[in-house]
């Protein structure tokens, strides 16, 4: 609840971090939920972009995903990243193990896309955002 010092009304603020980053700040606490949701999944967003990119490796993005997806509220979204951040471990995982890692067969590229797609519709906001 708002209090006032002096004639300035106070009203909580909050910063939303993911990873140490400061994504955003939020004023008011109906807010900050959802302002701290839409930006962890702003983050996965952009970590599949950088991916895609080539800014960043298949190892970076398994870890910021399954980071953030474990740092969302349960719910729907959670519910639905979990299996696919799943996949993408054991991607990098078979690809660690057979030496594949600089250069993924076909099928493999395929299968990533695909994940990827996955996600990116997951995350997409719904009409209600």
């Amino acid at each position: 609840m708002p209090r006032s010092v002096g004639r300035k009304l106070l009203v909580p603020t909050y910063r939303v971090h993911v990873r140490g980053e400061t994504l955003q700040t939020v004023v008011g606490t109906e807010n900050r939920k959802m302002a701290t949701h839409q930006a962890r999944l702003g983050y996965i967003r952009d970590s599949v972009a950088e991916f895609r990119e080539g800014k960043t490796s298949l190892r970076r993005l398994v870890d910021d995903i399954e980071f953030t997806v474990q740092s969302l509220d349960p719910g729907p979204v959670r519910d639905d990243l979990r299996p696919l951040a799943g996949t993408l471990e054991e991607i990098y995982a078979v690809a660690l193990d057979r030496g594949e890692l600089d250069d993924l067969p076909a099928t493999t590229v395929t299968t990533l896309d695909e994940v990827l797609s996955t996600i990116a519709t997951a995350i997409e906001p719904g009409p209600s955002s």
